[in-house]
């Protein structure tokens, strides 16, 4: 399958609306969080896409310009090592396009991005519960640096 990856726009709020929908509703099926949303699309709107936004967007859009996945990072600030860190609030591929390198691509283009950004390193919470995503956060490189009950901090770490 093709597709692109690309930074998302104003003109994507509807598909980054849905995608959270989506992301909240496999948390919960997952069993390990109430997957609560209380953001709107004008919410999304005021907080993403304003002159100093608070979270960005990656969305994969295949060929029939559909949103098939998307990733959802901010940037950080880390007194110790006196860099930018990246902050993936969302990683999630609609699940008939899973398996075809999409997750791992996103990732790519968030390294990418961070990496020209100077960031250290990039960071997430995952569930114990999902191990597929264990296998394919292993299969990129990320090592557990923290785990809390069934949460799971994951980094991948930046060598200047």
């Amino acid at each position: 399958m093709n597709y692109k990856i690309r930074e998302a726009n104003e003109l994507d709020i509807d598909h980054i609306f849905q995608f959270i929908l989506k992301k909240a509703e496999f948390d919960r099926n997952l069993g390990d969080s109430l997957g609560l949303v209380t953001t709107n699309k004008e919410i999304i709107r005021k907080t993403m896409f304003n002159d100093h936004p608070y979270a960005k967007v990656l969305l994969a859009i295949d060929t029939n310009d559909l949103p098939i996945g998307i990733a959802i990072y901010h940037f950080r600030y880390s007194s110790f090592t006196g860099l930018p860190s990246v902050w993936l609030d969302d990683l999630y591929i609609e699940p008939s396009d899973r398996g075809i390198g999409l997750g791992k691509n996103l990732m790519q283009s968030l390294i990418a991005i961070a990496k020209e950004n100077n960031a250290s390193d990039i960071s997430w919470i995952a569930s114990d519960l999902n191990e597929s995503a264990k296998k394919f956060y292993d299969k990129i490189g990320s090592r557990q640096i923290q785990k809390n009950g069934s949460t799971i901090i994951y980094q991948l770490t930046f060598t200047s």
